[in-house]
């Protein structure tokens, strides 16, 4: 398969990439599993607003994601050796059809969309653009290239579903990371704050999108689940 190859091509990678892409692994893995953890939270806060299983959903696609632990050594190789690249849009590819199937539901497919937009912007960024930064990658840098695929994300997930900005969905915290992006070069605390506040202010919108919509007003105030997947993958990106 496409993956297998990718990890054959890691093999021939340098000691010192090879040595980086486990550091990335280890970090992926363990921020998998921290959400995963929140699967009682994430059920709690849809129960509120929808049928309390977006946790259930987050639990099996780790699980699913975790069972074979090539897939997360194929997608730490891809971020980290630039020789690698090229493998990319085919590693998101496979792990979001991952998430798709596992998670289930519209979320499952929004997500599953954002995660093959960013691998293909990744795919053709420069290797001097590498896109995740933060403790996981533990490096420097460019905040017009995560801008980039952010941005690749989004857009395709709002061509899927046609969110907008105030919509009441997960886009809703990555607008702001966006437009922090766009108009500086944000410190990894700069993004955690961000995405949390943004988290915290999706809960006070009126739902446009989503069962929440049916509601009529009774959601505002209540914590958005994909607004808190979101917001805790960056903050576990992005926190030392």
């Amino acid at each position: 398969t496409e993956l297998q190859a990718a990890v054959a091509g890691l093999v021939e990678a340098a000691p010192n990439l090879k040595a980086k892409s486990e550091v990335v692994s280890a970090a992926i893995t363990t921020l998998l599993k921290s959400v995963a953890s929140k699967e009682a939270d994430y059920n709690a806060f849809d129960a509120a607003t929808g049928d309390g299983d977006t946790g259930t959903g987050v639990r099996r696609a780790v699980e699913e994601l975790l069972a074979n632990p090539t897939t997360v050594q194929v997608l730490a190789g891809c971020l980290v050796i630039p020789s690698k690249r090229a493998a990319t849009a085919a590693v998101f590819t496979a792990v979001g059809e991952s998430v798709c199937d596992t998670f289930a539901g519209s979320m499952g497919a929004l997500l599953s969309t954002f995660i093959i937009a960013c691998g293909s912007a990744i795919a053709h960024s420069t290797p001097e653009g590498i896109p995740v930064v933060g403790t996981l990658v533990g490096e420097g840098y460019s905040p017009t290239a995560l801008h980039t695929v952010i941005k690749a994300g989004v857009e395709a997930v709002q061509r899927v579903g046609g969110a907008n900005k105030g919509d009441r969905t997960f886009l809703d915290v990555l607008f702001p990371i966006m437009a922090l992006l766009d108009t500086a070069a944000p410190t990894p605390a700069d993004i955690v704050r961000v995405a949390q506040s943004a988290a915290e202010a999706a809960a006070q919108l009126p739902a446009k999108k989503g069962r929440a919509r049916y509601l009529g007003g009774k959601e505002v105030g209540h914590r958005d689940p994909g607004c808190e997947i979101i917001k805790d993958i960056l903050v576990g990106m992005y926190t030392a």
